[in-house]
């Protein structure tokens, strides 16, 4: 029983509640494992091969023309890349 949770963040408030879920769950026999939604895309990103990066990157950029996107969606995606 391994889950991976990936999420922009969490509100601070609820760390300690989030923590000790984690804790009791693992006492179980659980696994939860916790990241950053952008490292996890960060880190599957590399895992992939040439054709399949641009093939992603294609399909991303079409569809952020599909919804013309504002130009501060653009940017946070350059970011993404550049990171």
């Amino acid at each position: 029983a391994n889950i991976l949770f990936a999420v922009p963040g969490f509100v601070s408030a609820d760390t300690d509640a989030i923590k000790a879920r984690i804790d009791d769950e693992f006492a179980q026999g659980c696994n939860i494992y916790q990241t950053s939604i952008t490292d996890l895309v960060r880190s599957s990103f590399m895992l992939l091969n040439e054709e399949w990066r641009v093939k992603l990157l294609n399909t991303i950029c079409s569809e952020l023309d599909a919804r013309t996107t504002e130009p501060a969606d653009r940017t946070a995606f350059a970011e993404l890349l550049g990171g």
